[in-house]
Formats: C-alpha cells, structure tokens, sequence
C-alpha cells in the first residue's frame, strides 16, 4: 500500500541549520528530517508547542533576513506591539494613581486642619 498524503496533511517547516523549506508530514507525529541541503539531522514534532515557536521564529528570521525592507516593518511593527501593550498595562495605572493621589492630598490637608486647631478648653 502506497501512502498517498493530501495537500492538507503536509507541513512546510524550515531547516533549523540553513534555514530551507521542507516539506513533512502531520500525521506521523515526532519525525527525524534530514536537511537535504546541509544534511542537519534535527526532529521535528507537530503537536509540541516548543517545536511549534521555534519554526515561528524561523520563519519570521528567513523573511526579515530577505530584504531590509521587511526588517523595518518587523522593527515597526514590534515597536507598536510593545507601545499598546505598555500603556494597556500602565495607562489606566496612572489615573489611578491621580485620583489616589488627590485623596491622599484631601486626607493629608485634613489631617493637618485637625492639629491646627486650638483645642477646647474645659471649664471647671
């Protein structure tokens, strides 16, 4: 029985030494490739999250190696990931902290109205 592999049940991963386009197989889980370009040997598993991550970061370094027009957009494009983010966690913070701030005033000013007043007198 020959295996015969639809369109949809191949992958294309890149090579971890020179970074070329292989294509393998989903479904027969953790596999050893063989580079046929530098002859690395390296196993690739389709349902690990760690060999998943490095071929994203692959991919992202073949496209931004191509030309230096992608590395721009990427740098771009990492810039305003990291700006959202940042004021997403550290925006709202700040108005906070401004009204905190304002009630630690209002408490402070009472406080010292409270020491400057003269104190009652009792009369015997």
């Amino acid at each position: 029985m020959r295996n015969q592999y639809s369109p949809d049940s191949r992958i294309v991963i890149n090579c971890v030494n020179c970074r070329n386009k292989l294509r393998v197989p989903l479904d027969k889980g953790k596999i050893s490739v063989t580079c046929p370009v530098c002859r690395r040997e390296f196993r690739y598993n389709p349902n690990s999250i760690i060999d998943t991550l490095r071929q994203i970061v692959l991919s992202i370094v073949s496209l931004v190696s191509k030309s230096r027009r992608n590395l721009l957009i990427f740098i771009a494009a990492a810039l305003i990931l990291v700006a959202v983010l940042f004021f997403m966690l550290f925006g709202s913070d700040r108005q906070n902290m401004d009204k905190s701030n304002e009630q630690g005033i209002e408490a402070y000013n009472s406080i010292q109205t409270l020491y400057n007043m003269p104190a009652p007198h009792s009369q015997l």
